[in-house]
């Protein structure tokens, strides 16, 4: 009797169990983590975009991400986390009435920042003193422009036109926009004016985009033209943005600070999208 209790003893010391084989200290091991996620609201989870001035938001609902930013949104579920510095991404365009949800996958955070975050340069607007003249023009222009639209949301336009007023450029692939016969105004404008420099790597990367895309578009210098460098600055304080910060895009009168493929891309695409309709 004694020399089989020492046999059992044993048996549970060496740690091996019923089926012979050894069991660890630590109990079961836990699953690897799902990498499915079920998107849709009512489920606790949190929406990460960059917004139109260019700053990471962070939502609970479905509905407060912008449209612009919807199609990279990164999701979290404060349960749960994929570790590794992964993270899911969905895309807010894609909607299943069958289930409510959108396509979801699991990417690295630095690529998925890579492609969504806006890139911002700060631009030196010159400080040499007005002309009169000009002065005068982007008076004129802006007055004309509030008149004829309102104000309020379209104050942006209007300060829009009273800068491109004083920058008489041509558009993407050479394409004037501007005539000898006065300063454009708000209704012969452009839909996409880009505010920018030309040392600037996400100015030539938001030019170089547009003209891939065959957009006609005004380019303004805000170093050449003092004056609308300034009323870029106005614009960017209107709409509660970095001061000075270039690209500044507006797209059919949407302000965008910085270059952000997606957003210009979803701007671009429901700018066309309304003129065809």
């Amino acid at each position: 009797m004694n020399r089989l209790i020492l046999i059992a003893a044993a048996t549970v010391a060496s740690g091996w169990g019923c089926e012979g084989q050894p069991t660890s200290a630590a109990g079961p091991q836990p699953p690897p983590p799902d990498e499915t996620l079920v998107v849709r609201d009512g489920l606790g989870l949190l929406f990460t975009f960059f917004d139109h001035t260019g700053q990471m938001r962070t939502v609970d609902r479905l509905r407060a991400v912008e449209s612009e930013a919807r199609r990279a949104v990164l999701v979290t579920d404060p349960r749960r986390s994929l570790g590794d510095d992964r993270v899911y991404v969905a895309d807010l365009t894609v909607h299943d009435p069958r289930d409510d949800t959108y396509p979801t996958w699991v990417e690295q955070k630095g690529t998925w920042l890579d492609r969504v975050m806006p890139r911002v340069s700060v631009a030196t607007i010159g400080r040499r003193g007005a002309d009169a003249t000009a002065t005068a023009a982007v008076g004129r222009a802006t007055r004309r422009a509030t008149r004829r639209r309102g104000a309020g949301g379209d104050r942006t336009r209007a300060m829009a036109a009273a800068a491109a007023a004083t920058a008489p450029v041509a558009a993407g692939g050479g394409q004037a926009v501007a005539t000898a016969g006065g300063p454009p105004n708000a209704a012969t404008l452009p839909k996409v004016i880009v505010f920018g420099t030309g040392w600037c790597p996400s100015c030539r990367l938001a030019r170089d985009y547009l003209r891939q895309r065959g957009v006609r578009f005004l380019d303004i210098d805000v170093e050449q033209q003092p004056e609308a460098g300034k009323k870029m600055v106005e614009i960017q304080q209107a709409n509660g943005m970095r001061p000075g910060a270039v690209p500044l895009i507006i797209v059919n009168g949407r302000v965008f600070q910085g270059f952000s493929r997606f957003q210009l891309e979803v701007a671009i695409n429901n700018l066309q999208q309304a003129k065809a309709s």
